[in-house]
């Protein structure tokens, strides 16, 4: 190539000696060159970045929220990848490959060994590092801490129990990302193996830059349709939350596709909790777990509307408790947030039935008021203050006390609500809220009942 622009040289000074010379093939033979040389550089600055977007495909924690075609003159010629956290990239379809007058277009790829590693090929084989390793496109883990010394001897003889695990090793360094370079832009007089470098040939380094190998072929050859990594363009499979990568060889990588932030909540019995519902608290005391989905390490806060409710955060678990006197209703806010400030939130809606309050239950509602008899049948000095209006409809009670060796000791205060649809089945003449109330020490007050039913054979 070196002789022939020498030859460009000459001729344009002999054309210079005439006036009749026309150098129009010469200059367009010039332009041709330069133009071609454009090309490889434009073709060599996609290849590049698309090397380093697929690493980052491959090595990323982050989810992709958008993929947006590229268009140039009204062509679609590559994505732009969108990601929730980080910083989007581009990929390039490529165009029709160059006849290379130093050799085939390389081709760069990835291939997945059995151990689970991602390693670079090119033009199909895999790509290696001086000492004959394969180049990993994956990151290295970190190493291990050391584990710690065993335990002394204890004083009475037994042996010490082993050290706790060391510290964690450094963290593993980042797997080198492969470049593509063009003969040209190498200084004048450059030597890579042993050979002056050509203009129009490509050279590879998988070290980050500090040594290069010629990786074009001796015969001319045209490159394929598209560039030399992707078969075809990202699918984006919403149904399944991933985007699917498709590279030369069949071979597919896969990311996370941002649905947006949720949070899902379940009960202490692994049973889902539906937000929208109204969540009862029983006993004071509510576990309700959670899942966050959108996010990774996700800030949780849990607030409550009301006096008297307090709620903590632990680990995937909401801890809600209510105090004595609390209002028998709250809303409770949780709200989501990761680091880069995107967040969600919901309002559950909860209630209490009932609260115990050192031998005393505090009921707000008929599911209260039903478990405080059931517990009175066994113990009948334990107290009940009514906090709300009760509606019994479609109960059945259990009168209070059966006779006077088995009286109600307790003191039930209705706080001056009424329960209404109190309906009592049986042949005990004493059928009613109470059947005997204990004349030493019972006491039931500033309650009104409303709609009652009675049925008894007496």
């Amino acid at each position: 190539m070196k002789h022939y622009l020498s030859m460009a040289v000459v001729a344009m000074a002999l054309a210079a000696c005439s006036d009749d010379y026309d150098d129009t093939a010469l200059w367009n033979t010039v332009n041709d060159h330069e133009n071609r040389i454009a090309a490889l550089e434009q073709w060599q600055d996609e290849v590049n970045n698309n090397i380093a977007a697929l690493q980052q495909l491959l090595n990323t924690n982050d989810m992709i929220t958008s993929v947006t075609p590229v268009m140039e003159n009204g062509k679609e010629v590559g994505y732009t990848i969108a990601f929730l956290h980080s910083d989007p990239v581009t990929i390039y379809n490529g165009t029709q490959g160059e006849k290379g007058e130093a050799g085939d277009t390389p081709q760069i790829g990835l291939t997945q060994d059995e151990d689970g590693n991602w390693y670079w090929t090119l033009n199909g084989e895999l790509m290696c590092d001086a000492e004959g390793n394969p180049i990993r496109a994956n990151g290295e883990d970190g190493e291990d801490g050391q584990d710690g010394q065993a335990g002394q001897d204890g004083a009475d003889g037994e042996d010490g129990s082993d050290g706790s695990t060391g510290p964690q090793g450094p963290a593993g360094e980042d797997a080198p990302t492969p470049q593509i370079k063009l003969g040209k832009e190498f200084p004048t007089g450059t030597e890579i193996d042993g050979e002056p470098v050509e203009a129009t040939a490509w050279y590879l380094s998988v070290d980050n830059g500090k040594t290069w190998h010629r990786v074009s072929g001796e015969d001319g050859k045209d490159g394929t349709n598209g560039d030399s990594m992707f078969s075809d363009k990202p699918k984006v499979d919403e149904e399944n939350g991933k985007v699917i990568f498709y590279l030369s060889g069949g071979v597919e990588i896969e990311v996370p596709l941002y649905q947006g932030i949720t949070i899902t909540f379940t009960s202490s019995d692994n049973n889902p909790i539906d937000p929208n519902e109204p969540i009862t608290v029983t006993g004071s005391t509510l576990d309700i777990s959670y899942t966050v989905n959108g996010i990774t390490d996700p800030r949780i806060v849990a607030i409550p509307s009301a006096e008297g409710w307090s709620a903590t955060v632990s680990g995937t678990t909401i801890t809600v408790k209510v105090e004595t006197g609390a209002a028998s209703e709250c809303d409770l806010l949780v709200t989501a947030t990761d680091n880069a400030g995107q967040s969600v939130s919901y309002t559950l809606s909860l209630q209490y039935d009932y609260l115990v309050d050192e031998g005393t239950y505090i009921v707000s509602s008929a599911a209260g008021l039903l478990a405080w008899n059931k517990a009175v049948q066994n113990d009948l000095s334990l107290n009940c203050t009514l906090t709300a209006d009760i509606d019994l409809t479609g109960t059945t009670w259990t009168p209070i006390g059966t006779d006077y060796r088995n009286s109600y000791t307790g003191t039930f205060d209705g706080g001056s609500h009424t329960i209404s649809g109190l309906t009592v089945k049986g042949s005990d003449e004493n059928a009613g809220l109470f059947g005997y109330i204990g004349k030493d020490g019972g006491t039931v007050k500033n309650v009104v009942l409303k709609d009652v039913q009675i049925e008894s054979d007496n």
